[in-house]
């Protein structure tokens, strides 16, 4: 059903103007002459290449999100992986705390940050970088430490980045004209005298569901990462988060492993 989400999101807007037309035309309130409808092709050609470029503009917002999956799920393993190797060649018991709680501590992060939206969130990777500084010189080479540090950096740099994807609106001043001139638009056809009349009707019916397809597809890719549990799924179009969580699993499971 999701896939047909933003179909049944725009049909009852396309009802609704079918409605009114008929209503407008029963009452006899169809004022504007069929002639200037020369004039109207040239004006859904502006509203189209408008909203092509809102379109754009968050498509490549989303595209570069695609990508935040992949590396998150990149830098935690390479994190845990790296601390794992070491205590497998000199076991600690910092070493081992930090194991069997990081998967545990990734998964409070997450729900903390997607669905708690709780602005402390990341104090988790400060915990990591004071645990990983008590390392440097005990139980990992500094070389060991800093690289492991530097993932940490990559983590904070791709949240501070789906922080500013999630917060901010794609030209909100454009998108709010663009919404305006369309409502305008389908409001002219609504007084428009066409015959046959329902043939009127049918016209502001069909532009209507076009146009506010687009514009709600806009909007729910604005922001591609909008979840609804843990496990991070998405009440639309967001970013798939499988790799992400499929990686955690697997830390998990490596996790109970430990002595």
């Amino acid at each position: 059903m999701r896939k047909y989400k933003l179909f049944y999101k725009a049909l009852p807007v396309a009802v609704i103007f079918f409605a009114l037309k008929v209503i407008v035309h029963h009452f006899g309130y169809e004022c504007i002459p069929s002639n200037l409808m020369t004039m109207l092709p040239t004006i859904l050609t502006s509203i189209v290449f408008v909203l092509g470029f809102l379109l754009a503009g968050v498509i490549a917002d989303y595209k570069e999100s695609e990508k935040i999956p992949n590396e998150l799920s990149a830098s935690f393993f390479a994190i845990w992986q790296e601390t794992y190797l070491h205590y497998q060649t000199k076991p600690s018991e910092r070493l081992r705390e930090f194991l069997v709680e990081m998967p545990k501590e990734i998964r409070t992060l997450l729900l903390d940050f997607f669905i708690k939206h709780d602005k402390n969130a990341l104090k988790v990777l400060d915990k990591w970088v004071m645990d990983i500084h008590k390392f440097d010189g005990n139980e990992m080479a500094t070389v060991y430490a800093n690289r492991l540090k530097t993932e940490l950096v990559s983590i904070r740099k791709m949240f501070n980045r789906i922080t500013v994807v999630k917060k901010t609106d794609f030209l909100p001043s454009v998108f709010t004209t663009i919404r305006i001139i369309v409502c305008i638009f389908i409001g002219v056809f609504l007084f428009l005298d066409v015959t046959p009349w329902w043939g009127g009707a049918i016209l502001p019916a069909l532009f209507a569901f076009m146009i506010f397809i687009i514009l709600y597809v806009i909007q729910d890719i604005e922001d591609p990462f909008e979840y609804l549990n843990e496990d991070l799924k998405g009440k639309g179009d967001e970013v798939d988060m499988n790799i992400l969580t499929d990686t955690i699993r697997n830390i998990e499971e490596q996790s109970r492993n430990i002595c």
